[in-house]
């Protein structure tokens, strides 16, 4: 007897925004990092989109795309940002969602850091993220990485 395969996760809007709600949370880290562990395989492809930024490439895990994005946004504002789900359009067929999220956190000069977000997602049959293709404003970013303290 051949073993079953296993039902794949149900991907709907409600099950995608409790997993992004996670990234709301900035005082309780551990809390915030259910969204990486719970919703997100550790060897994710990340890819942030652009040619004419710091922050543009492929990262091919978690951790990797952390110490290239956001652990080097994070040195310049006052808090991991906050992420709010504003729309999400989502492909049942392919497994596919794209999140728009709006992002809020402050320089350490006292300066909002606002920025527009859309991660478009593909997920697998574990209800998981495996892909991410980011969008953002770059030219915000670029900003405060220039920016001295």
């Amino acid at each position: 007897m051949t073993s079953q395969a296993k039902d794949k996760v149900p991907l709907t809007k409600e099950y995608i925004k409790k997993a992004f709600s996670y990234l709301e949370e900035v005082d309780d880290l551990d809390k915030r990092n259910i969204f990486f562990t719970k919703y997100m395989i550790e060897d994710v492809t990340w890819e942030i989109t652009g040619r004419g930024h710091r922050l543009v490439g492929t990262r091919h895990s978690i951790a990797e795309h952390n110490a290239a994005s956001f652990a080097r946004v994070r040195e310049r504002i006052t808090s991991a940002i906050k992420f709010v789900v504003r729309n999400i359009i989502l492909d049942n067929e392919s497994r596919t969602a794209c999140i728009e999220l709006f992002g809020y956190s402050e320089q350490l000069d006292g300066e909002r850091y606002d920025n527009d977000y859309s991660w478009t997602t593909q997920w697998n049959d574990e209800g998981k993220i495996c892909f991410v293709r980011s969008y953002y404003d770059t030219n915000l970013t670029e900003r405060l990485l220039d920016k001295s303290f």
